[in-house]
């Protein structure tokens, strides 16, 4: 059931945002950097749920050799959980944020690719869509938002496969 939590808090974070600013926003980074400084406090709060949820969750799920990476992820998350993507950062903290939301992203998708590759099938539909804007000089604006979807989405899945 916590997963069930997890995926639902996670859905009520981004629907309150996009309410809040009337947009879908690039990423789910970008949402706290348009929010009020003091708005923070509700990234803080979410994001350190869905890890202390999810992730004990997924590191008691996790093979031994994906143990590693869940626990990685995990950490990461918390990183970005308390380092949101505030406009009052200096611009290294802009660029730690960045990279910590990088390394949580390839971490999460290495303990798929160890215990559940059949997951990262999910990604066709993205690399498509990238590949044919790209091809026809557009600039895709969400797909970073897709790419964290998707990141969550399949975590969440492999989740909901030991329930």
């Amino acid at each position: 059931m916590e997963i069930v939590f997890v995926a639902s808090l996670l859905v009520a974070y981004i629907i309150a945002f996009c309410i809040r600013n009337k947009t879908i926003p690039a990423s789910l980074s970008e949402a706290v950097y348009d929010m009020p400084t003091v708005c923070t406090w509700a990234w803080t709060i979410c994001m350190t749920l869905i890890t202390a949820i999810g992730g004990t969750f997924l590191i008691a799920h996790v093979s031994n050799i994906a143990l590693v990476f869940a626990i990685v992820a995990c950490v990461g998350m918390l990183a970005l959980a308390f380092n949101p993507q505030d406009k009052m950062k200096t611009p290294l903290g802009l660029k730690m944020h960045n990279i910590e939301a990088r390394v949580t992203a390839v971490s999460s998708q290495l303990i798929l690719l160890a215990d559940k590759p059949v997951l990262l099938l999910t990604w066709i539909p993205w690399v498509v869509v990238y590949w044919i804007m790209r091809t026809f000089g557009h600039e895709w604006e969400r797909r970073t938002l897709a790419a964290e979807l998707i990141c969550f989405g399949t975590i969440i899945a492999f989740c909901m496969s030991f329930l």
